[in-house]
């Protein structure tokens, strides 16, 4: 489900790629591989992800279903992109 306005749509590549600068910046972890499992490593923890699922939500002009919100969804940034792009299509 998409909010507000309608935005340009990126890539995939784009949406993983500012996922993991958002990481970096703001949750303090650096990730090189968009398919690093943050939770498997103990490298988020659940404040944290929410952190993530809040700047999806407003980067990216979605709304995450809570059925979305779970770690099989939100484990990798490739995972977190794939799961914006669905729900751009939506």
């Amino acid at each position: 489900m998409i909010r507000g306005d309608e935005e340009t749509r990126m890539p995939d590549g784009e949406v993983v790629a500012k996922v993991i600068a958002f990481l970096q910046d703001f949750v303090g972890l650096y990730v090189s591989d968009p398919d690093f499992d943050l939770f498997a490593a103990g490298r988020i923890d659940s404040m944290q992800i929410l952190d993530v699922v809040t700047f999806v939500e407003t980067q990216f002009k979605v709304i995450i279903p809570e059925s979305k919100l779970t770690v099989e969804e939100l484990c990798t940034p490739a995972r977190i992109g794939a799961l914006v792009e669905s729900l751009r299509a939506a």
